[in-house]
């Protein structure tokens, strides 16, 4: 049961090396954002939902439980990783990737979530109409088209993932930071087919960041998407996919 989920009163033992794993439904874990760390997990999911002024973790209102707050569980420690580890999560100079869901209406909890990230600027990856600087953790809200909705602000502490059909769109860079690429098929795959493959290797070539779900969460279609070098392969399976990963990496 979700509300059995408990984040650590203690630092995390941390994982040696970044895996490009992304964490779904992260707060579903035992030991949200820990367990995820504790397995080289780059990327975490967070549902959040606005109810009577809090962001809630959860999916539902049914899952509302004290404390679990965005703040509480993930940038609240997150902070305090960096600040003992000297300004990094896993290495100098590398990126942690926080995907928030909002479950209620965007528009209206993005004024909470933006008092948020303003708290925690520090440590997040920050974007202007003209400019990235990359910081310890990066946000990315999982979101549709709405190109002057996320560019009123001149300076944002959050970037904006799109489903993949928009991805050979010419989108601005410095708000579009992420594509959701879902290929549905409930079968193991063989290989991606060609033109998909040649469209993933052009979305990253801009810079570009693209979290996967081949459907099934089993390990022959984390090669596939592995070798296909999508940035982030969506998983539930956290401490077998960090096995995959450890065994692919001493093949190399």
């Amino acid at each position: 049961m979700l509300n059995a989920c408990v984040p650590y009163r203690h630092m995390p033992v941390i994982n040696s090396e970044a895996y490009p794993v992304h964490s779904h439904n992260d707060y579903a874990h035992k030991h949200p954002l820990y367990d995820a760390l504790n397995n080289g997990v780059n990327s975490v999911e967070a549902d959040v939902y606005h109810f009577l002024g809090p962001l809630w973790v959860c999916h539902t209102p049914f899952g509302i439980v004290k404390l679990r707050r965005i703040q509480n569980w993930y940038f609240r420690p997150l902070k305090r990783i960096i600040d003992k580890n000297g300004g990094y999560i896993y290495k100098a100079g590398e990126t942690f990737y926080v995907l928030i869901e909002v479950k209620t209406n965007t528009r209206h909890a993005m004024p909470r979530l933006k008092k948020i990230f303003a708290r925690y600027k520090d440590m997040l990856t920050t974007y202007t109409n003209h400019s990235v600087q990359v910081k310890p953790v990066t946000v990315t809200i999982l979101s549709g088209r709405d190109d002057a909705y996320w560019m009123q602000d001149s300076v944002r502490y959050f970037g904006v993932e799109l489903p993949f059909s928009h991805a050979s769109e010419n989108l601005n860079p410095y708000v579009y930071t992420q594509f959701r690429l879902h290929t549905g098929s409930p079968e193991p795959y063989k290989d991606l087919n060609s033109d998909l493959n040649k469209q993933i290797k052009l979305v990253l070539a801009r810079g570009q960041r693209i979290r996967a779900n081949a459907g099934q969460d089993i390990e022959p279609n984390w090669e596939v998407m592995y070798k296909s070098g999508v940035t982030f392969i969506h998983t539930d399976k956290l401490v077998e996919l960090k096995e995959f990963m450890k065994k692919v990496k001493s093949e190399e």
